[in-house]
């Protein structure tokens, strides 16, 4: 599933994150693909990044230089 999930992610064309839910059954299937998904202490993307040892502070901060580092203009904002 985590193939599948990142190969939806990288078809649709999206960037640093993305939540992928499932129809598993005799044939796994996509169901959807979020492009936002929750970041509060009851979604799941935080879980699952608990689960790997990712910490939601360091990621929400790597998410954060990833994109002001496809936009310089914004740079300067990184110290706000």
């Amino acid at each position: 599933m985590e193939r599948l999930a990142l190969r939806a992610h990288r078809c649709l064309g999206l960037r640093d994150l993305s939540r992928a839910d499932f129809i598993v059954g005799t044939e796994t299937v996509v169901l959807v693909v979020i492009t936002l998904p929750g970041m509060t202490h009851t979604s799941l993307y935080p879980d699952a990044c608990r689960m790997l040892g990712i910490d939601v502070g360091d990621l929400t901060e790597r998410l954060a230089q990833s994109a002001l580092q496809r936009r310089p203009d914004f740079a300067d904002l990184a110290g706000v």
